[in-house]
């Protein structure tokens, strides 16, 4: 049996993530630079999810729907993230310092990445809400960041 705790710090790294994730994407699309209105973090043995500021959600450890939590497949997923994201990341830092032929490449292939993240992301804030028994929104949902328009 997995520790409740240990479940709400799983969460909130996974949702840190996509955080950073969220954020690069705004900065390659030119004009996307909103703020996150809502944002989920974890504070002892609660995760609170804050809108512009306010609490609207505080899940502990004992409100946790447990028997959603599917460890194996979150732990695989966080893994397989961690590792794309860091390429990504890698990837834009690069940028700047690229011919603009190579920049092309360089963006295609980040492209590729953001597809392959956004499905895996989307997995894990899917078990992520079912854990927690409450919804997700502002950039968790992932949907201006998923959509179908080219970094």
């Amino acid at each position: 049996m997995v520790e409740p705790i240990s479940i709400i710090t799983a969460i909130s790294s996974g949702l840190s993530l996509v955080d950073k994730f969220v954020d690069l994407v705004r900065k390659l699309r030119p004009g996307d630079e909103r703020p996150h209105r809502v944002q989920a973090k974890q504070e002892a043995a609660a995760l609170v999810v804050r809108r512009d500021g306010q609490v609207v959600e505080k899940v502990s450890a004992g409100q946790l729907h447990l028997n959603e939590w599917d460890s194996v497949r979150y732990d695989a997923l966080y893994q397989r993230v961690s590792s794309l994201w860091n390429q990504l990341n890698g990837l834009y830092a690069q940028l700047p310092n690229i011919s603009v032929d190579e920049q092309v490449r360089i963006k295609q292939r980040m492209e590729t990445m953001r597809k392959d993240l956004c499905k895996d992301f989307r997995e894990m804030v899917d078990i992520s809400e079912k854990v927690l028994g409450v919804p997700l929104e502002d950039h968790y949902s992932l949907y201006s960041t998923c959509q179908e328009h080219q970094m």
